[in-house]
């Protein structure tokens, strides 16, 4: 009965529903289940003559009174004007409502009626009027709290109210319980029905925040389970290559590394290797902040399938991060005589290297976008890495791991994600976390600079580069077209050159061959370059240990996360390092962001700040999931829940791995609907 088009429903109608359907109302259970974005309190009506247009109330004001007068005016059949007087015991007020016309049947003189909206000075007559938002005509009883609805053009307030009221007298008695009873009884939870009521039509703000608190409970319990079940079925119903994996093997690769492992980058290592030699896929996330040393452990990955005659593919979503990895690879992998290629589609010699990829030959390739090309094949892939995983939709990660029979995966990111997003969003994976730095780096010094400080910077810089400092000089692309970004940055060159006549500054920036970004990261890693001025191109993955200060210009229009990225270029050597943020930080999120990097350097505490600063809705967008927003789930202030949710989740699982129990039926019938394609649970019976 809840699948029932919400045009069936009485006052609804076709034209109607499509109205609704802009706002993700199709169904009568997408209707009772439209969750309210706030509560007003309608209880307590100001007396006419004490709301003022500079009144603290004027943005929206509550009046109660009769209507002394009403008419319509009309513009064209588009455009009308409803206006009606409106008068209490202390004064008068006209209230006005645009392109409303129907109106006119229901508010009429001698009714009693409470307005909601802004008071205004008319610019027509001078006198104040009241801007209608919403509004309630006197039927007996008074109004109390009343729920805010998210609308779209042709659905307004009062009328979704009524097709709520309706729809949940005709279809919200006796609704189908999800959550298994002892669960219900444990969490102090409310039948669902009686938790839609006091969703609608709280009778204190406390019983409203309980009831979405309760749906919140709900959706993020159907998540995790789906998360979960994907887990646990990857791992017992799908078959993988179990890798040779030993201690004497380990140690030979850590032998020949010209340093030791943090005690975070071991726990890495071990758990990726445990997932290497069990016969499943391994299907894990490997997070860390920036400068962490990811890159050795996704290397010794590959070292694994390599010595067990597998290949192994490393895609990375710029070419300059490419060039990186197989300097990286190349470096832990060559002293035991494991060849590393590289294909883009810039790549000379594409022939040769597509050849030894379609056979058998067990050989470890770096590249781009190129490598999920039809043209690519791959004859032994056993092994695939991600890096940088949320540049990629996840279906390119699975066109590349379809390149071979079920390699195992390892996704990597150095944007550092708040447990509650990494539940979220990658709860189907196992996850591995580097939370150390190589010792011996340093925190780089982190400093916000005015336009009248930037001379004082300068000659800072000048110091530091004739002690062999060389620098990062970052623009941000700020012009709707790339000549005039690239015009900008040259012209920005130019300037540099004459404040920095002494030393010989390069560029480089994304609409360059890759050939020449190659050669001018080249020559500034050599040395021969001592700054060079880049665009957000360097963002992730550039490695240049001697690079050791990072000015970044309009550092306000960057966010927080990818400051933190730019700032993690410099400070991967011995020596002190410095960034400066050069802007306006005048705004207030401007000054919270930059704040924030002149007082942190843990990239995981900057995702929290991060979360809070910009809220759930933007950063959701590190993983492409299909997994759609929360109706009544909020990743910010619902993390306590989200928690809880994980923590049944699991004790249901812990019990009845496959949800075949009676009790969890419906639980699992939810799972099935909303994720059986995403998670293509088919074949949970």
């Amino acid at each position: 009965m809840l699948d029932q088009p919400v045009r069936y429903l009485k006052g609804v109608g076709p034209r109607v529903a499509q109205n609704l359907a802009r706002i993700g109302i199709a169904t009568i259970e997408d209707l009772l289940f439209f969750a309210p974005r706030r509560y007003e309190d309608w209880r307590y009506p100001s007396p006419i003559a004490k709301v003022k247009v500079d009144d603290p109330q004027a943005d929206d004001a509550l009046v109660f009174g009769e209507v002394v007068d009403a008419k319509l005016n009309r513009a064209s059949r588009q455009r009308s004007v409803f206006t009606a007087e409106i008068r209490d015991d202390s004064g008068r007020v006209e209230a006005v409502w645009f392109n409303q016309p129907f109106l006119v049947s229901s508010i009429q003189p001698g009714k009693k009626i409470y307005l909601r909206g802004r008071v205004e000075r008319s610019k027509f007559h001078g006198r104040f009027e009241l801007q209608v938002r919403d509004y309630l005509l006197q039927n007996g009883g008074k109004p109390s709290i009343l729920p805010t609805y998210p609308l779209t053009q042709g659905v307004y307030e009062k009328r979704l109210r009524m097709w709520i009221e309706s729809a949940l007298e005709e279809f919200g008695k006796n609704l189908t319980e999800i959550i298994p009873p002892p669960i219900r009884t444990r969490l102090g939870l409310l039948d669902r029905t009686t938790a839609l009521k006091q969703l609608h039509y709280p009778k204190t703000f406390e019983e409203g925040e309980f009831a979405r608190r309760q749906f919140a409970l709900e959706e993020f319990l159907i998540l995790q389970l789906a998360l979960l079940l994907r887990r646990s079925l990857f791992h017992t119903r799908v078959k993988g290559i179990a890798f040779e994996v030993s201690e004497e093997l380990r140690q030979t690769f850590l032998n020949a590394l010209p340093f030791s492992l943090t005690s975070g980058q071991t726990q890495a290592l071990v758990e990726i290797e445990g997932d290497m030699g069990m016969p499943h896929p391994m299907n894990r996330l490997l997070q860390g902040d920036v400068g962490s040393g990811k890159t050795v452990i996704a290397a010794y990955g590959a070292y694994v399938a390599v010595r067990s005659g597998y290949q192994a593919a490393i895609m990375a979503p710029t070419e300059i991060l490419v060039g990186q990895h197989r300097v990286s690879f190349e470096k832990f992998l060559s002293p035991h005589g494991i060849s590393v290629v590289v294909l883009t589609r810039e790549t000379k010699g594409k022939t040769e290297v597509l050849k030894a990829l379609r056979s058998d030959e067990p050989v470890v390739v770096v590249g781009t976008h190129a490598l999920i090309e039809e043209n690519v094949q791959m004859g032994k892939l056993g092994f695939v890495v991600v890096d940088e995983q949320h540049r990629f939709g996840v279906a390119q990660r699975v066109k590349l791991a379809q390149k071979g029979k079920r390699p195992d995966l390892l996704v990597m990111t150095a944007t550092p994600i708040p447990r509650t997003l990494t539940l979220t969003l990658y709860g189907d994976l196992d996850v591995s976390v580097i939370p150390d730095r190589p010792p011996g780096r340093p925190v780089v010094q982190t400093n916000a600079v005015t336009e009248e400080k930037r001379n004082g910077m300068f000659s800072f810089i000048k110091q530091k580069i004739s002690k062999g400092h060389q620098v990062f000089v970052v623009c941000p692309l700020v012009e709707e077209s790339e000549k005039l970004q690239l015009k900008a940055a040259e012209k920005y060159v130019k300037e540099l050159r004459l404040i920095f006549p002494e030393i010989h500054i390069g560029l480089i920036h994304g609409r360059m061959k890759g050939a020449d970004k190659d050669k001018a990261m080249s020559t500034f890693r050599s040395g021969e370059y001592q700054m060079l001025v880049a665009t957000t191109v360097i963002e992730v993955g550039v490695d240049v240990p001697s690079a050791s200060i990072m000015v970044i210009e309009h550092a306000e229009r960057f966010g927080l996360s990818q400051l933190h990225q730019l700032r993690g270029r410099v400070g991967r050597g011995r020596r002190e390092a410095y960034c400066f943020l050069l802007g306006d930080f005048k705004s207030g999120d401007a000054r919270k962001r930059i704040g924030a990097m002149t007082k942190w350097s843990d990239g995981f505490q900057l995702s929290e700040v991060d979360l809070k600063l910009r809220g759930p809705g933007e950063l959701e967008g590190t993983r492409q999931s299909g997994l759609g927003k929360f109706r009544f789930g909020d990743l910010l202030r619902d993390a306590k829940v989200l928690l809880e949710a994980r923590k049944v989740a699991e004790e249901i699982l812990s019990e009845d791995p496959y949800m075949r129990a009676d009790e969890n039926r419906e639980l699992k019938k939810e799972i099935l609907k909303k994720y059986g394609d995403t998670f293509q649970f088919g074949r949970l019976q």
